[in-house]
């Protein structure tokens, strides 16, 4: 599972370091926050999937093309640092350890 939020991690890194507006990948990031909102807390990360539903909820009540960007880069960079935090932090615990 850590695998997978490195990997979730590095799609909201590239979809943040667009410059075109984050609208554009809208479709991406429902699936991409739905998939960790729903799997997080089974994994035990529960922030992962506190962060996740907030975006969730957020852009499941829009209106077509009704977006603040704003909001949601705010919200994807903070969802991408917990993701990177939890990686780091799983690798600081199997450091030295046989595999």
């Amino acid at each position: 599972y850590v695998r997978r939020l490195k990997s979730s991690a590095d799609v909201l890194g590239r979809i943040l370091g667009k410059k075109q507006p984050v609208k554009e990948d809208m479709e991406e990031i429902r699936q991409l926050v739905h998939g960790l909102a729903g799997s997080g807390g089974t994994f035990g990360f529960p922030d992962i999937s506190k962060k996740s539903r907030e975006i969730d909820i957020y852009l499941g009540s829009l209106r077509e093309n009704e977006c603040d960007v704003i909001f949601i880069e705010k919200s994807l960079a903070v969802l991408q640092e917990t993701c990177l935090n939890i990686c780091r932090q799983e690798e600081e615990k199997t450091k030295g350890m046989p595999e």
